[in-house]
């Protein structure tokens, strides 16, 4: 995240804060709506303001958000992103990456740090333990599930934003939880050893993971 696009998020927190509680709920809804839209960070941000702005002034004059904005908050926002200028096709592709590579980034500290825990375990038992982290296929496959729930996640959080079908959320959601708990069983049930990562080329591997990730960032934004 760019410094411009960290100073303008910090200044929409302080500003939000002069929302009612029920103005807040429905500029969350808003926000994570725009969230899943092929726009810049920097430009969600600006509609933010704006959007909060607009919702601020209606209440000073005692007008509910419906009356400031109208009561379809969806066609609104549509409204609003048709006159945005929109992401360009390496634009998105870099967000598609970026995301991921934020994910992958922590997985791997989680399994970095799991290796190290599990090796100084076994020193104290005194059983080998040496300095090269087990890779097992649970690892691999375990963690597209969970990259792949946590794609799922963020689409249906953005695409759900104004719908209140309970019974269409309530299926979709399962299904995400599935994913999710599949990838956890996957990767205790999968034990077999592909390979073995010097505990040095662990820790490189996830901070390149994770300068790749602000690189991508950059791009989007």
């Amino acid at each position: 995240m760019s410094i411009r696009t960290r100073q303008l998020l910090q200044e929409n927190n302080r500003l939000e804060e002069e929302l009612s509680p029920e103005g807040r709920d429905i500029l969350t809804d808003m926000i994570v709506y725009l969230r899943g839209c092929d726009i810049s960070p920097f430009q969600q941000e600006l509609i933010r303001r704006d959007i909060t702005r607009m919702l601020i002034d209606g209440e000073q004059r005692g007008d509910t958000a419906a009356a400031v904005i109208g009561g379809d908050y969806c066609q609104f926002c549509d409204s609003v992103l048709r006159e945005i200028p929109h992401m360009t096709w390496k634009e998105k592709m870099a967000g598609i990456v970026r995301d991921n590579l934020l994910a992958l980034a922590v997985l791997l500290a989680i399994w970095l740090i799991g290796g190290v825990l599990e090796n100084a375990a076994l020193y104290f038992l005194d059983r080998p333990a040496g300095i090269r982290l087990s890779v097992t296929a649970g690892n691999l496959l375990g963690g597209l599930f969970i990259l792949a729930a946590a794609d799922g996640l963020f689409l249906f959080l953005s695409r759900t934003a104004f719908r209140r079908e309970k019974k269409w959320k309530v299926w979709n959601a399962a299904l995400l939880f599935a994913t999710f708990f599949a990838g956890i069983f996957v990767n205790l049930l999968l034990t077999a050893v592909l390979f073995r990562l010097h505990i040095a080329a662990a820790v490189l591997l996830t901070a390149a993971v994770f300068l790749a990730y602000m690189a991508a960032d950059r791009i989007v934004d």
